[in-house]
């Protein structure tokens, strides 16, 4: 509860997982690499008491994986609990038909991930199941080599959730888009 481990070279996990049930902690990568070839998630946080923070350094997910969509191969899955990435590059693998199309760097469907001074190599994945889903994506400032999918309920009830307003909401107030051209984009 409340400790920090700190990486003092990079580390290669092979083909395990960590699973970051619980508690408070941060993970100070001190500029070095995590990796590791894994066919699902590098880092699964699953808990709702899980409080992580995890800054300054890379997290690749070596793997390329021949059968499944873009949800193998992930750094990491998010499904409760609280993330905060500070100053983290993110790289998934490779998955699909061919094992040759990026996976996504993080698939969330539950809890909240803080973003902050990092960049993301494969898509952020967002899934929102219900309109009673709570998942909290907030970016104060971020890299997107991929973008961000959101799949947000269509219709439940007759209610409809507005896409726009939902990822409208991932940013900090005061946030300005840029395409790779540095024009601006209107969310």
């Amino acid at each position: 509860e409340g400790s920090m481990l700190k990486l003092l070279c990079d580390v290669d996990l092979g083909s395990g997982t960590i699973d970051a049930g619980s508690g408070r902690f941060t993970l100070d990568l001190g500029g070095f690499s995590l990796k590791g070839s894994v066919s699902y998630e590098l880092i699964l946080v699953s808990s709702s008491t899980a409080d992580i923070i995890i800054k300054n350094g890379k997290l690749v997910n070596t793997a390329s994986v021949t059968s499944g969509t873009l949800n193998f191969a992930i750094v990491m899955y998010l499904r409760a609990g609280k993330v905060t990435l500070d100053n983290v590059d993110l790289a998934g693998g490779y998955a699909g038909s061919d094992g040759k199309q990026q996976s996504y760097s993080i698939y969330i469907d539950g809890g909240e991930l803080t973003v902050v001074d990092s960049s993301f190599t494969g898509a952020i994945y967002v899934r929102k199941d219900t309109l009673e889903s709570t998942i909290k994506l907030k970016i104060t400032s971020a890299t997107f080599n991929n973008g961000i999918v959101y799949r947000g309920v269509i219709n439940v009830g007759g209610e409809y959730e507005k896409y726009w307003q939902a990822v409208e909401a991932f940013f900090a107030d005061g946030s300005v888009l840029l395409d790779p051209d540095g024009k601006y984009i209107d969310v």
